[in-house]
């Protein structure tokens, strides 16, 4: 998938002003963010196979046949018809291996319980160019697709109906999906650590926890993507994870609706919401955690309270006309010497309460209604 058009939108994200009243201590966070984020973008792996030197096998699992024999019984690149569910958990180790059904809703791998319990019904452990298309994994006892030290690129699958998370990234793992559905896991359903994920047209629905999680390093981003549920992202001990609907010009809905919390990050992590021009739920950052509002928009005045605490910031941004302004609605508690900033191109439409060392800076050009904030020192 062409990111040029993210890329050529960072610099100019990262070369924003802070906000500036008081000397808000803010800015090199953001820049940190984006500069990253370009950074990562640059040197995204290719998706390049040996597709054309493929030789193409057909597993029938409707007929009883094992994708597991296939993918034992071939050598080298191979391309898997699968056609039907089989019911087994497969792993794949070894480079440019592709399964490939006809519709997800009738072709995929089901999980089956054994013991001991693997840690996922598709395993994916070094190897390189692994494509999956068009298949459904679910219902499996624990993790439905798990990537372990490899590159993985999806288009067209269904993630259903797992029993721990949909989609599992650790140990320098890349995936890139397209058009995948991730829902109804029975926790998060895209967990990263140590790796990077970029998912494009994505929908993620009805999971138990959150539905996108990252951390230890690893980068989530989610770009015209639909999130609904419980929980949106959750980032901690140095993860990111954002949502866009602004960067790229597809004809993919991009939301992000939910009942509880829409972004969460603790612990030196980073979420973030980029053009989400109407979302739902709180946000909430503790532990030094960050959370960026570009051109995001909280619409629910009575909903969920947004959260700053321990050194954390919540920061809001509307410098770029494309993205819109940026606007807290529900009521904002800032405490344990946390930070509340706001700049010129956003809107403080809820209350505002500081305390505890706890404190909010904002640019000229933000409206406050009177009474609406209190407690807050740099603000009048």
């Amino acid at each position: 998938m062409s990111r040029v058009l993210w890329m050529a939108g960072v610099l100019a994200i990262a070369a924003a002003p802070a906000v500036a009243q008081n000397e808000a201590p803010q800015g090199s966070r953001r820049q940190q963010v984006m500069e990253r984020k370009a950074d990562l973008l640059a040197r995204a792996p290719s998706a390049t196979s040996s597709k054309a030197l493929a030789p193409t096998v057909r597993v029938n699992c409707h007929k009883g046949k094992s994708l597991q024999a296939a993918l034992d019984n071939t050598a080298g690149p191979v391309i898997v018809e699968v056609r039907g569910l089989c019911h087994e958990n497969v792993e794949v180790a070894r480079d440019d291996v592709t399964l490939r059904g006809e519709d997800p809703a009738k072709d995929g791998i089901r999980g089956v319980a054994a013991d001991p319990l693997p840690p996922a019904a598709l395993q994916v452990r070094h190897a390189s160019r692994v494509h999956l298309e068009n298949l459904s994994i679910s219902e499996s006892p624990g993790v439905g697709i798990g990537v372990w030290w490899s590159d993985v690129y999806m288009l067209n699958c269904r993630v259903e109906a797992n029993a721990l998370q949909g989609l599992r990234a650790e140990a320098a793992s890349y995936v890139d999906g397209s058009e995948l559905t991730i829902s109804s896991n029975g926790k998060a359903g895209i967990v990263a650590q140590h790796s990077q994920m970029f998912c494009l047209g994505c929908r993620l629905e009805a999971n138990a926890t959150f539905a996108a999680a990252s951390a230890q390093s690893a980068y989530l981003a989610l770009e015209e993507s639909v999130v609904s549920g419980k929980n949106g992202l959750f980032a901690l001990d140095g993860g990111h994870v954002d949502i866009d609907c602004f960067s790229y010009e597809t004809s993919y809905p991009c939301s992000l609706t939910v009942t509880q919390r829409a972004a969460f990050a603790v612990g030196t992590g980073d979420a973030a919401l980029f053009g989400v021009v109407s979302f739902e739920g709180s946000l909430v950052a503790g532990g030094t955690g960050y959370v960026l509002l570009y051109g995001a928009r909280q619409r629910q005045a009575d909903g969920p309270m947004n959260l700053v605490s321990e050194f954390a910031t919540l920061e809001a941004v509307g410098v770029d006309p494309a993205a819109g302004i940026s606007e807290l609605a529900n009521p904002t508690e800032v405490m344990g010497f946390g930070r509340l900033l706001l700049d010129s191109g956003s809107v403080l439409s809820g209350p505002l309460t500081c305390e505890g060392g706890g404190d909010a800076y904002l640019e000229p050009g933000v409206t406050v209604a009177p009474g609406q904030v209190t407690g807050c020192v740099h603000i009048p």
